[in-house]
């Protein structure tokens, strides 16, 4: 499985599925990371195979959505070599709704009770579409696959801080240790 994250560019890159952490475990910082940042995303699965496909065809290629966050690593001086997206650091908890509830979804962000992040326009579904076309340009999506879009700029997260995700099917918290 890939998961791709789309950024507000439009450039792309993936991330490792031993990066994800679907069950809201709470997450032990390595040692040798001394800054991080959180992204809150929207994402979809794909459902089919798929390279070079047509604005007129991607709606064929997923059919839910749900949100979720990104914990980076910003610690200045990474080796481009090097991963900045460790283990267990893509939050994703795959409970989705289907694609039709789009317009009535509500997300919102916080570190430690703070609002970071909350939905104002609520995407429409060009953007899965958007960004399905422009990255199977390029590369093949398999099904399975996570297509992720960044939805703000990175947000300065801690050891200690604890991130909520509130969505309409509820409210989950995970502390970074």
């Amino acid at each position: 499985m890939n998961i791709v994250i789309v950024k507000p560019g439009g450039d792309y890159y993936f991330r490792a599925d031993s990066t994800l952490n679907h069950k809201f475990l709470d997450y032990y910082c390595p040692d040798a990371v001394e800054r991080l940042a959180v992204v809150p995303v929207i994402y979809t699965r794909i459902k089919k195979t798929g390279k070079c496909v047509s604005d007129r065809f991607a709606q064929r290629y997923f059919d839910s959505f749900a949100f979720g966050c990104l914990i980076n690593d910003t610690t200045g001086g990474v080796s481009p070599s090097m991963a900045v997206s460790l283990d267990a650091t893509t939050v994703m908890g795959m409970d989705f709704s289907p694609i039709e509830d789009l317009p009535q979804s509500n997300f919102t962000l916080a570190v430690n009770d703070i609002s970071v992040f909350k939905m104002g326009e609520v995407p429409g579904i060009e953007c899965f579409t958007n960004a399905l076309c422009a990255v199977t340009a390029r590369s093949m999506l398999r099904m399975g696959d996570i297509l992720a879009l960044e939805l703000a700029p990175p947000s300065a997260i801690g050891r200690g801080d604890t991130l909520i995700l509130n969505t309409g099917s509820g409210s989950r918290s995970i502390k970074i240790i």
